[in-house]
């Protein structure tokens, strides 16, 4: 007798461990949410992509602060007027969810009567799928998304310094 019981309480142990592994989850906000499917793809919102660019330290160099849209490698390509590409920047990767922005600087080889002149500033992004686990999200590198985004900029003096500012 004392067995059946122990196999009877030992059953409905486990059964009430599987049933909360299906179960609905609260979110960090305290709203239920179903957990997520174990091979379903998911994609979260693309946040706005946008960049402006600020003075760097040296009288040549700019800041350029980029609002990632998630998880991305991404570079960015300086431009003259005559499309040449004047800078060109190594591939950042973020694979952080959590990470919004980036600041990056770079030099421009100005000429002479750099006055005046315009530059095209052209971001791109490789945006990555991911899974969502137990853990957290996890990033899967088959297939993604490429974006890109691009603003033109008139270079001027101001107050005995050049600066970029964007062409409407």
């Amino acid at each position: 007798m004392k067995r059946i019981v122990t196999c009877i309480s030992l059953l409905i142990c486990m059964l009430s461990l599987f049933a909360t592994a299906y179960a609905d989850v609260p979110d960090p906000y305290g709203r239920p949410r179903p957990r997520p499917h174990p091979h379903r793809i998911y994609t979260r919102a693309m946040r706005a992509v946008s960049f402006d660019v600020a003075n760097g330290e040296a009288d040549n160099s700019f800041l350029l602060r980029v609002q990632l849209p998630g998880a991305c490698d991404w570079h960015f390509t300086v431009y003259d007027k005559d499309r040449k590409a004047q800078f060109v920047s190594e591939k950042f990767i973020h694979q952080d969810f959590n990470k919004t922005a980036d600041v990056k600087e770079f030099a421009l080889s100005l000429p002479e009567n750099a006055e005046g002149s315009q530059y095209e500033i052209k971001a791109d992004f490789y945006i990555y799928p991911y899974m969502e686990t137990a853990f957290g999200p996890k990033l899967i590198h088959k297939e993604g998304r490429q974006y890109g985004q691009s603003r033109v900029f008139v270079l001027e003096r101001e107050n005995g310094r050049y600066a970029l500012k964007q062409k409407l």
